[in-house]
C-alpha cells in the first residue's frame, strides 16, 4: 500500500515540530485539520491530542464544528481520552445542534466524552440520549449519568426508567442501580 506523498510529508513535518516548538507545532496542524485528505486531518489530529497543550485541546474543539468525518471523530475520541472540563459545552453542543448530520457512532463518542468529564450541565443532553433507539447510545447516557454527583442525573434516570418499555430501559436500570450505589447522591 502507498503512502500518499503528501501524508508524509505532513507527517514528517508535523513530528518534528512537535518535538522542537508546540506553538508552531499548533499552528501547523490546526491548519492540516481542514485538509480535504482525510489522512492528513486524522493524523493532525493525533498530532495534536501528543501535544495536549491548551491550543492544541482548543483546535480539537474546533473540530467539533467541522464536516462529519473521521477528523471529528477522532477528535471526539481525543477530547475522551485528554478529559479537557473546557471541551465540555463544545461538547454538549454539537450533540444538541448537529444531532441530525452525526452518525450514531459519532454520536456515542461525544457521549462517552462526556462521561469522562461529568458535570450537572449534561444533563439535559444525556437525558435526550437516553430514549434513543440505539441500545449503545442509552447505555453511553446512563453510565455517563450515573457518573454525575447531582440529584439531577438520579431524576433523568428514573424518569427515563418509568417512561421506556422494560427492554429497552434495561441500561438505564443499570445506570440508576449504579447512581444509588454511589454513596455521594449529590
Amino acid at each position: 500500500m502507498a503512502i500518499h506523498p503528501e501524508l508524509l510529508v505532513r507527517q514528517i513535518k508535523a513530528l518534528g515540530l512537535e518535538r522542537s516548538n508546540d506553538e508552531l507545532s499548533v499552528a501547523t496542524l490546526r491548519d492540516d485539520l481542514r485538509s480535504s485528505n482525510a489522512n492528513v486531518a486524522v493524523s493532525a489530529v493525533l498530532g495534536l491530542t501528543r501535544i495536549g497543550t491548551d491550543q492544541a485541546v482548543e483546535a480539537l474543539i474546533e473540530c467539533l464544528e467541522m464536516k462529519p468525518g473521521p477528523a471529528l471523530t477522532m477528535a471526539a475520541s481525543s477530547l475522551r481520552r485528554l478529559r479537557s472540563r473546557r471541551a465540555v459545552p463544545s461538547l454538549i453542543r454539537c450533540l444538541e445542534t448537529r444531532d441530525d448530520e452525526l452518525r450514531d457512532g459519532q454520536k456515542r463518542l461525544l457521549i462517552l466524552a462526556l462521561g469522562e468529564m461529568p458535570h450537572v450541565s449534561e444533563v439535559p443532553v444525556l437525558s435526550a440520549a437516553l430514549r434513543h433507539r440505539s441500545y449503545r447510545m442509552r447505555s453511553a447516557a446512563a453510565r455517563a449519568l450515573a457518573q454525575i454527583r447531582a440529584p439531577e442525573s438520579s431524576t433523568a434516570l428514573e424518569a427515563a426508567s418509568n417512561e421506556l418499555s422494560w427492554f429497552r430501559a434495561l441500561p438505564v436500570r443499570r445506570g440508576l442501580r449504579v447512581r444509588r450505589r454511589r454513596a455521594d447522591h449529590g
